[in-house]
């Protein structure tokens, strides 16, 4: 099961390492002026570049295989056709990524039973 404030963490931590690669004065400045959490991440009013973009979604994805050991793209069709954008700000990317982490979660086990499995022939 996927620990929400864990979650959270990761993608703020994602981001702050971005912010630091990128310069350190931007992320003392999004320190100082910014919640983080409804900092403005892309779009109209988003203060990363689309380099820093892909390199916090990439630093976040990595860090989702890392802890949970799950392959995950946050950049996907059904995430850019949204109506509002998950990636307006980090509020809305950790909501986005918890539910695509939630639909992710292993099946139950009447879900198990019911998946046909592949066998092999020997012989």
């Amino acid at each position: 099961m996927v620990n929400r404030q864990e979650l959270s963490e990761l993608i703020r931590g994602g981001l702050e390492a971005v912010l630091v690669n990128m310069g350190g004065c931007l992320a003392e400045r999004v320190r100082s002026e910014f919640d983080l959490c409804t900092f403005p991440l892309f779009g109209r009013d988003g203060m990363l570049t689309s380099i820093m973009l892909v390199s916090f979604v990439c630093e976040v994805e990595m860090a989702i295989e890392e802890r949970y050991n799950l392959c995950v793209s946050l950049v996907s069709e059904e995430a850019l056709s949204r109506k509002r954008s998950p990636f307006r700000n980090v509020q809305a990317l950790e909501q986005y990524v918890f539910e695509l982490m939630q639909s992710l979660e292993l099946p139950t086990a009447k879900q198990q039973d019911a998946t046909p499995t592949a066998r092999s022939s020997t012989g």
